[in-house]
């Protein structure tokens, strides 16, 4: 690293003589799927279980001839944007991880 900054010339254009590097030493694949299930999985269950629930109850006031068409509206296209969140991350995680045997590596 401190050839690399030295042929870019980092330490003259920050005037520094030192860097600090925020990094993963795992590459994605290695830690994605646990990541994915720990993380993502849980806020697409609860946005989805949440979503049907407001679905339900808004169909309810409806039924008893209450105006709720723009929310009704608003809580369907935000349905639509956890289906497409979920799918998103569904997507990340099939990418199979790769052995990795150094640092070397991509």
């Amino acid at each position: 690293m401190r050839s690399a900054a030295t042929a870019a010339r980092w330490w003259d254009t920050l005037e520094t003589d030192w860097l600090v590097l925020d990094t993963e030493l795992l590459p994605w694949s290695a830690k994605a799927k646990e990541l994915l299930q720990r993380q993502y999985a849980a806020t697409g269950t609860a946005a989805t279980t949440a979503l049907a629930t407001a679905k339900q109850l808004l169909g309810a006031a409806a039924a008893r001839c209450v105006d709720v068409g723009t929310l009704a509206q608003r809580t369907e296209d935000r349905r639509h944007d956890v289906a497409s969140y979920i799918n998103a991350y569904r997507q990340l995680g099939s990418y199979p991880a790769r052995p990795v045997s150094g640092l070397g590596e991509d």
